[in-house]
């Protein structure tokens, strides 16, 4: 018989954490993945075989935002602007915005969607109704909040209507001008409609006017009139009419010269109105009836606060002695605590409190410090005539307001805007003799004039100062220009017509303007539908019964352009919405199932115009003649259509005036950005970074109904739409190049997909330095690269190892060249590039770039963890070669088949779990096996251009370099190609 003695065991007594001793680790660097490994110890001593977490990291949060402010509000919306805060290393990708009553303790959240805009807009809010806001950033982690923005909406008044554009005649013009920034814009006069209405963009209507008048419009307007008190130029004005946004209940402002300073108010509510010049009060609590206006004096040359209880909005200018003049005429603004704006010889400066410290910065390089009063005003900063420069900037403690001064002509004044009050688009109704413009960072404006000349003007500033404005000036600008820009900025412009009946000559006048509806181009925009905006996808034609799952019937696509162009389908033949394209990072899209269904709009749109559209699809199936969009014709320049030809051939077409560009076939490139462009000189078709051109200019004259899902003779798509945007003109380079940023970044960005390890990429100059400490931009090619920043969001830095990388820009491409040079990501600093302490099993390694020599061994990147994982584009032996702990066996090598010409997207695949290498060159599998192995991570340095940073250059001009930590699917590698090849 057999005796068996053992012990009782009967509870677990601790738990250990394995970080490859005993022990637990606890230093971990930001942004790196990290596994934790858990094992049990029973009474006796037994240890459990330990149980490994997936990959988790410690992102450090962003810094929180500490400047959100108020940027216009209406009966039910307050705007809200802030700036991006320092990211610590991962990248911002998106938002939080929350909300509540500034009576309630409860904050909502409002939903904005994902993105890395520095705006908002929150709905739904009731009228004059007090709000608190508070927005955080999102890097992998939440920062703290920001600032707590306390703000009421307006009142239940028609002037703060959402869907209208208002501005009101409160200074008194006699005769006014407004130009419209839109086609086919409706415009109201009191209600009626004006004479010439509607208008198309850059057209000018004169009018009539007289004080209290009140214009509304359906899109975006700019409207200012002319006051008359005598025959010289202190006895004029030329005065803006009131926007929304410059109402408000607390103001300040400020009186210099030509005492009595007029105060003009009109009231939306009922309020009481107190004036006071530091301690001496000139008004006292007089009530002023909702719908009335009121008029005040003030007697000296100082500093006054206005406090209403109501909603008001006000103007002012200076009479004189003998009550006739108009002199420094200009709209009081809200106070902020960051204004901008163009100070012309000298800026003027009131606070609303008792005292303030204030910092002001010029874009010449001047700055400057001082404390501010109330009542009394200060004057600091400018040396220039006529704004010719410099643009000013002023930050304080408390809410402040400027003006400028002596401008050298004209007897006139403009205020500077609240920061948070710039905007993208503007326009002037007069001929003026000089436009200028401030903004806080280097906008390149986009010039529009009538007759359909287009140029730009990048604003610029002197030093590196992070808080000095940007400037720039034009001269001799017709009536009707419109200006344009994807950030905000401020303008300001002086009329040069002296024999015009609606404006003043000498007088600077500040402009107000709109932001465009989300995209960084806008004008002439005529349709814009978008599958990620789930409020513009319905049952049902009539745009009710939002679509909210999976397969349901899309009956109306809504235009987000303003123009109302919505693609509807009142019958049985409805497209679908998916909730989930792969090849999309799991984004929605509408999907046509290849003839049967297709959606209406307006094919008269792009009849008889230049016109440029885009277009970000999903082909599901390799057929000819599958079209996304187009017309029910086949006659010769009326069959609009865009789409496949064939499987490997992407077509702008007109019906016997078509353009072909070829492609990759649909098991290879499913997914595309795309766009085609007619012009004057021709046409032009773009597919992922590949394009043709022709010289074929005719424009369409179509009679037929233009749809959606189907191109000629009811050719259908068998896939889905994400996004189309048509303009009705040709975008310049520039706009195209902003266009296609926008709808890359938004659907095949590679941080949509996870595991994202690097990511680096030489077209985005905010991530290349030319010093170790990553603090200065390159600006021009030729520039040494010295720091490198990863885009992934894992916060790696690649730096100088040996040699010295340079910006360059190849034949239009933005690289990185290496000549016997490397760069290194320091594992001890940052952690390894492949996560420390783990096994590599998996990698997908994408490279974009041009080998400039061969004949050496040269290492595209190298990590020296086991035996070594690496790339060579190509080795000694003209191979192309992937390691993946080569000593053991984990080689692949494929004919190179390259140039030192062209540049190759090249794809390194190592899967230890498939057992499966590949390799290829653009869209061709070069070579695969199933030798694939798997390797121990430490803490290794990661080298760029070398082995170990020191030996086996590579000769090369990088573009962009991207390593997963995973297989990526089929789906996936779609979609990135899409990006490199949209891109390079």
């Amino acid at each position: 018989t057999d005796v068996l003695n053992w012990k009782d065991v009967a509870l677990v007594t601790s738990y250990q954490a394995v970080d490859g001793v005993d022990g637990v680790s606890i230093a971990v660097s930001n942004g790196v993945y990290y596994y934790t490994s858990v094992r049990a110890i029973d009474e006796v001593g037994l240890v459990s075989t330990p149980v490994t977490s997936g990959g988790w990291r410690f992102v450090q949060p962003a810094d929180a935002i500490t400047d959100l402010a108020y940027a216009g509000r209406t009966k039910s919306s307050v705007d809200l602007s802030w700036s991006s805060p320092n990211d610590n290393g991962a990248a911002i990708t998106d938002y939080f915005v929350e909300y509540k009553e500034t009576s309630s303790g409860t904050w909502l959240v409002f939903s904005d969607g994902v993105g890395a805009g520095t705006t908002a807009t929150v709905t739904g809010l009731l009228a004059s109704t007090s709000y608190d806001f508070r927005v955080r950033s999102f890097n992998g982690g939440n920062s703290p909040y920001s600032n707590v923005l306390t703000q009421e909406t307006a009142p239940d008044d028609p002037f703060f209507d959402p869907t209208v554009f208002s501005a009101m005649n409160l200074g008194g013009a006699t005769d006014s001008a407004i130009v419209a920034l839109d086609d086919n814009t409706t415009i109201n006069l009191n209600g009626s409609p004006l004479a010439g209405s509607p208008a198309n963009a850059g057209q000018v209507l004169t009018f009539a006017s007289a004080v209290g008048d009140v214009i509304t419009a359906d899109k975006p307007i700019f409207v200012a009139g002319r006051l008359i008190a005598g025959g010289s130029d202190q006895n004029q004005g030329n005065i803006v009419w009131n926007s929304p946004d410059w109402a408000g209940k607390d103001f300040i402002t400020v009186g210099s010269r030509d005492a009595e300073h007029v105060i003009t108010i009109y009231a939306f509510e009922n309020t009481n109105i107190t004036i006071t010049e530091g301690a001496a009060t000139h008004v006292n609590n007089d009530p002023v009836t909702a719908g009335s206006f009121a008029t005040y004096r003030m007697p000296n040359n100082a500093g006054y606060k206005i406090a209403s209880t109501g909603t008001i909005t006000a103007y002012q200018y200076s009479e004189g002695t003998a009550n006739d003049r108009v002199s420094d005429n200009l709209p009081i603004l809200p106070p902020a605590t960051d204004i901008i704006g163009i100070p012309s010889r000298t800026g003027q400066y009131t606070t609303i409190a008792a005292s303030t410290s204030y910092n002001w910065y010029e874009s010449d390089n001047t700055t400057g410090s001082g404390t501010m009063t109330e009542g009394v005003f200060v004057s600091a900063g400018g040396n220039g005539s006529q704004y010719s420069s410099p643009a000013s900037r002023v930050i304080a403690n408390d809410p402040i307001i400027g003006r400028s001064n002596a401008d050298s002509d004209g007897y006139d004044s403009s205020p500077f805007i609240p920061r948070a009050f710039m905007k993208q688009r503007y326009a002037i109704n007069h001929l003026a003799e000089w436009v200028s413009f401030a903004s806080d960072q280097p906008a390149t404006i986009q010039v529009f004039q009538p007759g359909g000349s287009h140029t730009t003007l990048t604003l610029s500033k002197t030093g590196n100062n992070p808080l000095s404005p940007y400037f720039g000036r034009l001269t001799a600008v017709p009536q009707g220009t419109i200006f344009e820009s994807n950030v905000g900025f401020a303008a300001y412009y002086e009329s040069d017509e002296a024999a015009e009946g609606s404006s003043v000559m000498e007088d600077e006048t500040v402009l107000f303007g709109a932001n465009g509806v989300g995209l960084p181009v806008h004008h002439k925009l005529k349709l814009w539908l978008d599958a990620k905006d789930a409020n513009t996808l319905y049952q049902a034609n009539d745009c009710t019964s939002i679509v909210s799952s999976d397969g349901e019937s899309v009956g109306c696509w809504k235009d987000k352009s303003l123009h109302g162009n919505n693609a509807t389908q009142s019958g049985a033949n409805k497209p679908t919405w998916k909730q989930s394209v792969a090849e999309l990072a799991g984004a929605p899209g509408v999907d046509f199932d290849g003839g049967t269904n297709y959606l209406n709009f307006a094919q008269s749109l792009v009849d008889s115009t230049e016109y440029t559209i885009f277009a970000v699809v999903h082909r599901d199936t390799t057929a000819v003649n599958n079209y996304f969009l187009g017309t029910q014709s086949a006659v010769a320049n009326q069959g609009l259509h865009m789409g496949f030809e064939t499987n490997t051939s992407f077509r702008l077409g007109q019906y016997g005036n078509d353009l072909n560009v070829t492609t990759p076939g649909q098991i290879d490139s499913s997914v595309a950005l795309v766009w085609g462009k007619l012009d004057s000189t021709g046409k032009t078709v773009f597919y992922n970074g590949s394009t043709n051109t022709d010289a074929t200019a005719t424009q369409i004259s179509s009679p037929g109904q233009g749809v959606i899902g189907r191109g000629f003779d009811a050719n259908g798509f068998d896939g889905q739409v994400a996004e189309l945007i048509v303009f009705t003109r040709a975008l310049s380079a520039g706009e195209i190049d902003l266009m296609e940023e926008y709808l890359r970044d938004k659907w095949l960005r590679p941080t949509l997909l996870s595991n994202v390890r690097l990511w680096l990429d030489s077209s985005d100059t905010t991530k290349l330095y030319t010093d170790a400490g990553c603090s200065t931009n390159v600006t021009a090619p030729g520039n040494n690269v010295l720091c490198w920043k990863d885009k992934s969001g894992n916060g790696y830095e690649a730096k100088q190892s040996s040699g010295t990388v340079q910006w360059q820009n190849d034949g239009g491409r933005d690289v990185v060249a290496f000549s016997s040079d490397s760069l290194m990501i320091s594992g001890a600093t940052s952690g390894a590039v492949f996560n420390d302490a783990t096994t590599l099993r998996q990698m997908d390694v994408f490279a974009v770039m041009r080998t400039t020599a061969t004949g050496s061994d040269g290492f595209l990147f190298h990590h020296p963890a086991g035996n070594g994982i690496s790339a060579k584009v190509p080795n000694g032996s003209n191979l192309a070669q992937i390691n993946m702990d080569a000593a053991a066996g984990g080689t692949l090598t494929a004919p190179w088949g390259g140039d030192t010409a062209t540049y190759y997207r090249w794809n390194f695949v190592s899967d230890q779990i498939g057992g499966e290498q590949a390799m290829f060159r653009d869209n061709n599998l070069l070579n695969l096996d199933g030798d694939a192995n798997s390797v121990a991570i430490g803490t290794e340095n990661f080298y760029i251009g070398a082995e170990n940073g020191s030996a086996n250059f590579q000769n090369m001009n990088l573009s962009t370099l991207l390593i997963f930590e995973s297989k990526l699917t089929t789906a996936e590698r779609h979609m990135i190609r899409a990006y490199l090849d949209s891109k390079n």
